[in-house]
């Protein structure tokens, strides 16, 4: 029968080589920027890239990183709980993507003062190629050292060069879409 050909990755496939590079270099202690932690214990970030609509189920990230917050809170766990970082396509006259940004923004808020950490951030639009630093402080006074590098930052509509870097950098990718495929986010 006719068999696939060509199968184009959803993801450039030059992230893999992309990411070894950067392991590689963590590996010998280079503190090239491009190194995505300070300290080797310390994970890279959760990601989530989606378009900012209500179909993308982003809220369900924000109520599980609340109950990773919890257990840190808590002592449960002896890691350092990495920041939240969701990105994703957005377009300041669709309203949906305003109103769930904002929403989403509120939830955010809700959860973090709950722990005693800072409010979330939104970065800029942003079409550029620049790099994506480590996005926000932390809370490097927390008394809880779990919770020291917690936080929770919006990217609103990232360039791809920004996408391939925070999936080169993440410890974690979230797919929150119900009855959705993998497809190009």
């Amino acid at each position: 029968g006719d068999r696939v050909k060509v199968l184009y990755p959803a993801i450039e496939s030059s992230l893999s080589k992309h990411r070894t590079s950067i392991n590689h270099k963590t590996n010998e202690g280079d503190n090239d920027k491009n190194v995505h932690t300070k300290e080797s214990k310390t994970p890279g970030p959760i990601v989530s890239l989606n378009r900012f609509e209500r179909k993308k189920n982003v809220a369900l990230l924000l109520h599980a990183y609340d109950l990773l917050l919890e257990r840190a809170s808590r002592g449960d766990t002896a890691a350092n709980l990495p920041p939240l970082i969701i990105a994703g396509g957005y377009d300041p006259i669709n309203v949906e993507n305003v109103e769930h940004l904002s929403e989403l923004r509120i939830l955010a808020n809700e959860i973090l003062s709950r722990y005693g950490l800072s409010p979330s951030t939104v970065c800029s639009p942003s079409k550029s190629s620049a790099e994506i630093k480590d996005t926000t402080e932390g809370n490097p006074n927390h008394h809880n050292d779990q919770l020291k590098n917690a936080s929770i930052t919006f990217h609103p509509s990232i360039s791809n060069a920004k996408r391939t870097q925070l999936l080169s950098r993440a410890s974690v990718w979230c797919y929150t879409p119900h009855r959705e495929h993998f497809g190009i986010v």
